[in-house]
């Protein structure tokens, strides 16, 4: 059959009822995958005009198909118009959807089962009720061949309601069982296509319109389930780090009450300081006044010690360390190498800086006078590089090789995992182990990040 006599039979022949309605409802899915989050008048008159559109390019879209499909010989043409249609939800996604690349094409390949096993069923179930009625064309073969196609809008409305593209980053991990389930269910659909015709026993149709619905079942199911499994742990991570947050305000009240008793203490000192200096001027002690002056002058004791290097945010968070680890009464030393911008959001930088020496602070255990703790933020090649040192107790390194819990007040180790989060978010590595009596802390996150990839 040449391409002119394939457009000639698929008007007279393909092209039925069951079709426009078929066609209708795929159209209908397409507008509703894409439909904005807050719908407005506007919105409704453009998606009555995609589905317009799309009707229309379905018509004559699988008429050329089917005119170059024919080409190729009943069997072989005939399973490759089956799954023409899936071209046209690829192009219109990619064209249409305004979401990352790996949101996209997590939802074509749940889309493009989906309409493959829809399809099959509504193959299998026409052809029972065309040899029950002995007819091509009555109400009931029509309505039983498109009735599975109306599964699809409803496919739909599950992604665009419990939409994915609300999660920046996705596991790898869940990513990857999406996809398998959904190339694995691809295949299942494509063979049962293949080995599905005239010849096969009604038993073994049944059989598959079973499965089919199954597996359509199996693929919404997966989705829902992954939706609200990332959803949970986003949910997580956000009440960790608002806990993180309103704990650091809590310790910025403390900071600030410290800071006013040492200004306190300096101005008292300061006026002792003068009003004895003024004495020995007034007595004529004019030496013994100018020794005082230079022993103050040469002392080393510290007052409200303010860090600063080039980037704001990460001097205030150091300045924040520094004075937990004072009021703490521990010594703790900063190396500290970085541009001014850097491609993190700060309330990430907030809470990895703060868990990681937060937890070392707490867990310091100084086996001399001269022992401290040691945190380097550096910028090595593409990467922000953030190291913790300190010594701790030998019975910790004992009986917990790993770092289990990051503050004795979070008995589910929330501060670790804010630290995995992040880091896998910025596409990082984490490490946490001890070596030579001193538990470290290793974090590395890509300066390059993408942003496809979650914790």
């Amino acid at each position: 059959m040449n391409f002119v006599d394939g457009l000639s039979t698929y008007f007279n022949n393909i092209l039925d009822v069951t079709m426009y309605i078929i066609f209708f409802f795929y159209s209908l899915t397409l507008v509703i995958l894409t439909l904005p989050k807050r719908i407005e008048r506007r919105d409704i008159l453009i998606a009555l005009a995609k589905l317009v559109c799309l009707y229309v390019i379905y018509i004559f879209g699988e008429s050329l198909f089917f005119g170059l499909f024919s080409m190729l010989g009943p069997r072989l043409g005939g399973i490759l118009f089956t799954s023409s249609f899936i071209v046209f939800p690829v192009i219109y996604i990619l064209i249409f959807s305004r979401e990352y690349p790996l949101h996209i094409t997590v939802k074509l390949f749940v889309m493009v089962a989906s309409l493959l096993i829809t399809s099959e069923i509504g193959r299998s179930i026409g052809f029972f009720v065309q040899n029950a009625t002995g007819s091509n064309s009555n109400a009931l073969v029509v309505i039983f061949r498109a009735l599975p196609s109306a599964l699809m809008p409803f496919v739909a409305f599950i992604i665009y309601r419990f939409n994915i593209h609300r999660f920046k980053h996705l596991p790898i991990s869940h990513v990857i069982i999406l996809m398998t389930t959904s190339v694995l269910l691809t295949v299942s659909a494509i063979w049962q296509t293949s080995i599905v015709d005239n010849t096969t026993a009604n038993t073994i149709r049944w059989l598959l319109i079973f499965v089919s619905f199954m597996e359509l079942l199996v693929l919404v199911g997966v989705y829902h389930a992954i939706y609200h499994v990332v959803d949970s742990r986003h949910r997580i991570t956000e009440l960790e780090v608002q806990s993180t947050v309103l704990s650091l305000e809590r310790e910025s009240l403390l900071i600030d009450q410290r800071n006013r008793e040492e200004l306190m203490k300096i101005r008292h000192d300061l006026k002792n300081q003068l009003s004895y200096t003024s004495v020995l001027l007034q007595e004529g002690k004019y030496e013994e006044a100018d020794k005082y002056i230079k022993e103050l002058v040469e002392q080393k004791e510290e007052y409200l010690y303010s860090f600063s290097c080039s980037n704001l945010v990460i001097s205030g968070i150091v300045n924040l360390e520094l004075t937990k680890a004072k009021i703490a009464d521990k010594k703790i030393k900063f190396k500290v190498v970085v541009p001014p911008k850097l491609p993190f959001e700060n309330s990430d930088l907030l809470s990895l800086i703060t868990n990681i020496v937060d937890n070392s602070i707490e867990n310091f255990l100084p086996v001399n006078e001269q022992d401290e703790i040691n945190v380097s933020i550096v910028t090595q090649q593409d990467y922000l590089r953030i190291t913790s040192f300190n010594s701790v107790d030998q019975k910790m390194i004992k009986g917990k090789p790993s770092l289990k819990t990051t503050k004795r007040n979070r008995g589910h180790g929330y501060g670790t995992k804010i630290i995995k989060n992040i880091v896998r978010k910025y596409e990082g590595h984490a490490t946490f182990t001890f070596e030579e009596g001193k538990f470290v802390c290793d974090c590395l996150i890509n300066m390059n990040h993408k942003g496809n990839i979650n914790a």
